[in-house]
């Protein structure tokens, strides 16, 4: 009995996204990027636009989220204190 051949067709190995339709939300877009590389360009396009105060702004949100346990009830810092102690150094001595 002879063996059947079957024929194999190669398919393109090709992503193939359904076109969509994107709607503006809060005057937010959405951007698909191509590669990694192409998305860090764009996030420091970004960056760089923004104003010294909007980055002051970030800078403190997230502090505040990172040392939260620092605040106070009331959402403020606590104030510095402005005193100095002068100490002696310290020697770390390994023998």
């Amino acid at each position: 009995m002879a063996k059947k051949k079957y024929k194999t067709k190669e398919k393109e190995k090709s992503l193939a996204e359904p076109i969509t339709a994107y709607k503006k939300t809060n005057n937010k877009t959405i951007h698909i990027f191509s590669s990694f590389e192409e998305e860090n360009e764009y996030v420091a396009k970004e960056r760089a636009a923004q104003s010294y105060d909007k980055r002051m702004q970030n800078a403190e949100t997230l502090r505040k989220l990172v040392f939260n346990k620092y605040l106070q009830p009331d959402g403020s810092w606590k104030p510095v204190e402005r005193i100095f102690k002068i100490m002696k150094p310290y020697v770390n001595e390994i023998n």
